[in-house]
């Protein structure tokens, strides 16, 4: 007689070893489609996507591999035995649903993990994101995907460009053209070569 007996822990693992990582992205992203599918109307904000950006560092197991890939930060003291990395997601705000994130060694700059992450961005979102975030490329990106974006800024961020009053009259808020960099537009022909932005105030 066969007698059913439970999956040990280290069965468990090893078997989870023996699958690639692509196994795991791809379940990763079925989770969020069908999730986004089921709910999506529940999770709107005035009829947008409420969507935030933004990183955090990562401590990861003392492994061999992982050390060769992320390495350590260091100072005067010598560089931590630990692997590092920096970890940046793009997260529904009402939902709490991650739909997409970039794993990279922490030397890599945020402002490009979120370049890379708003290819998720769908018609009509509304991004939100910390002052670390406000850079051209970002802009004109989002821009890109028919989305908008409220990102904080920092103190007189753009305050020398010449200014054009809103429709609202406010005087704590103005219209501002940005051009794009040459360097950027050369480097990303396919993005905007000017955004109309709006600055708040506050």
């Amino acid at each position: 007689a066969l007698r059913q007996q439970s999956v040990t822990e280290e069965a468990f693992c090893m078997a989870r070893r023996a699958l690639p990582m692509r196994f795991f992205r791809a379940l990763f992203d079925t989770f969020v489609q069908r999730q986004d599918a089921a709910h999506a109307r529940r999770w709107l904000w005035h009829g947008k996507r409420l969507l935030g950006i933004d990183g955090t560092e990562v401590t990861l197991p003392p492994d061999e591999a992982l050390l060769a890939a992320y390495r350590p930060a260091s100072n005067e003291r010598g560089a931590c035995k630990y692997p590092q990395a920096l970890l940046v997601g793009l997260v529904g705000l009402w939902s709490g649903l991650c739909y997409s994130f970039v794993l990279v060694p922490q030397a890599q700059a945020e402002q490009w993990c979120a370049s890379w992450l708003a290819r998720y961005l769908r018609f009509g979102d509304l991004l939100l994101a910390d002052r670390n975030f406000a850079c051209y490329e970002i802009m004109a990106r989002v821009k890109r995907r028919v989305a908008d974006f409220l990102f904080r800024l920092p103190a007189k961020r753009f305050h020398t460009l010449a200014r054009r009053p809103t429709n609202s009259g406010r005087r704590d808020e103005w219209l501002v053209d940005l051009k794009l960099p040459a360097a950027l537009r050369h480097r990303c022909p396919h993005l905007p070569a000017a955004l109309t932005v709006r600055i708040l105030q506050y």
